[in-house]
């Protein structure tokens, strides 16, 4: 979206998060201040594995290494010390985190956060180490200098944050409706794998049995060229309402076939998959409509009826752990946090969460009465994110307090449905919203504290759709993520790729 001009030190301005990113926290501009100690970050040095030379006495061969400890990034901030309150004495005072963006750009506003720059470095999980002054005092005219404040800290880590365009792909195998877009970020035993290289994305089938079966779309380049194969283990009327990544397969559930269904990606992608599926432990009228994961044995699965199902082994079965005691409302969206705190959205206003694994569901007040819930996200323990569905008025729904009270969103327009919330880091998020016969991917690097459309950009051109109904992010560090739904001629379907 930018021109590829060199940027120089004046070209960057500081704003800051007192408390780090948050939802309702704004990034503030820390005026007369910069970066006055060059960020760095070391990723700890790699140590020869030797054994002896086969081959020669008195000589070794590298056989491995062992990675260094990778350490904490370190930078420093600098202010003019003026007649003022100074804002780096009350970070060191107050000993919290501090979150730091340096917008960088050539043209623009440098106080406007959103629009004024070209592109973001973000450290995350700023800590204070030490405080100073500089040119504090002088005995004569000749040592008169302009006096500074300055303090040291470290971050966790850092990374930049681009404008995004928006560009449609494999537009000539989506025939039929797209109803969900997943990435496989790589086996960790990978070597230097891409995280958004590989796009799994499943297409309608259509006509009644035996008919075409739904299919699964599949890309190893980012999305530049696609296979396809049958899901075998669904019939051409079963729907495809869900799906994630547990271990090294991708999982998907079927409303209509109230089952779930998987293969192993490597397998895929190798050429040597099956698919299998189970129907063990779902109870009929309470098919599933959406999953969400932690980890290969923490998986949760909601439903119609009010249902809600605990997957510990997804090649074994689904176990019921509500039967729609905490509500009875169809449930359409889940999101887990960890191990024990997971939330789920449904009809008629309906929120439950649990705080102990599944152990017990309870009901929450939710944040608008008599209206349909379709999408939520737990940006921790406390704070969710909630988005009107069906029949709504496209309100994106926040709370701070475990649903104590609940405040609007602050969206860029009005919309009229919210099909998904997708988080990649605590920072980063999309939302996909629906207004005026299609929809719109929104994003935020601040914690969803502010909402903005994508394409971002002065140059970046919108794509139609009727709607978007699934998200896929692969990496914190990738500024890419996919979206997924039907095209605008109605018929078609759509993936879309957002990208730097």
């Amino acid at each position: 979206m930018s021109d590829n001009r060199a940027l120089s030190a004046l070209n960057n301005r500081v704003w800051y998060v007192e408390g780090g990113v948050h939802p309702t926290r704004s990034p503030e501009f820390l005026a007369l201040g910069k970066i006055s100690t060059d960020a760095s970050k070391p990723l700890g040095e790699a140590t020869r594995i030797t054994a002896p030379d086969p081959n020669d006495f008195n000589r070794d061969i590298e056989v491995g290494t062992v990675q260094g400890s990778e350490e904490r990034a370190t930078l420093g901030i600098g202010a003019r010390y003026t007649t003022q309150k100074s804002i780096l004495i009350g970070w060191k005072n107050k000993r919290c985190r501090v979150d730091v963006f340096a917008l960088s750009g050539k043209c623009g506003n440098p106080q406007d956060f959103t629009e004024g720059g070209e592109k973001w470095v973000y450290f995350q999980d700023g800590q204070i180490s030490n405080h100073s002054f500089e040119n504090m005092g002088a005995y004569g005219a000749d040592e008169n200098n302009a006096t500074n404040n300055m303090v040291d800290m470290t971050a966790d880590d850092y990374w930049e944050y681009l404008y995004m365009k928006q560009d449609q792909i494999g537009s000539a195998v989506t025939t039929r409706e797209i109803y969900t877009v997943d990435v496989y970020r790589g086996d960790p035993c990978e070597d230097c794998p891409d995280p958004c290289d590989r796009i799994l994305a499943t297409m309608a089938g259509t006509g009644s049995t035996p008919g075409t079966l739904p299919t699964l779309l599949y890309s190893e380049d980012g999305g530049s060229t696609w296979s396809s194969q049958d899901i075998t283990t669904l019939f051409s009327t079963e729907d495809v309402a869900d799906g994630v990544m547990i271990g090294g397969d991708i999982v998907y559930i079927s409303n209509a076939g109230n089952e779930m269904h998987w293969t192993d990606v490597e397998d895929l992608f190798g050429g040597t998959n099956v698919w299998a599926q189970t129907d063990k432990g779902f109870v009929v009228g309470a098919g599933p409509r959406a999953i969400t994961s932690v980890d290969a044995r923490h998986s949760w699965i909601v439903g119609d009826s009010g249902y809600i199902y605990f997957v510990k082994n997804h090649k074994v079965e689904a176990t019921v752990q509500d039967a729609g005691v905490a509500t009875a409302q169809n449930l359409l969206a889940v999101h887990a946090l960890d191990t024990d705190n997971v939330i789920a959205v449904g009809n008629s206003n309906a929120v439950v969460i649990t705080e102990n694994g599944g152990a017990t569901w309870r009901s929450v007040t939710g944040p608008a009465v008599g209206v349909n819930m379709g999408a939520c996200w737990m940006w921790d323990k406390n704070t969710w994110f909630v988005g009107e569905g069906a029949g709504g008025t496209g309100k994106l729904w926040l709370t701070a307090n475990a649903g104590k009270s609940w405040q609007e969103g602050s969206t860029p327009s009005s919309y009229d449905r919210i099909y998904k919330i997708e988080f990649v880091s605590e920072a980063e998020g999309y939302i996909s919203a629906h207004a005026g016969g299609q929809s719109v991917i929104l994003r935020t690097i601040t914690a969803g504290n502010e909402w903005v459309a994508l394409p971002h950009g002065k140059q970046a051109v919108p794509v139609d759709n009727s709607y978007l109904t699934d998200i896929a992010v692969c990496s914190k560090y990738s500024n890419t993520a996919f979206a997924a739904g039907l095209a605008d001629n109605g018929t078609a379907g759509i993936i879309l790729k957002m990208t730097a």
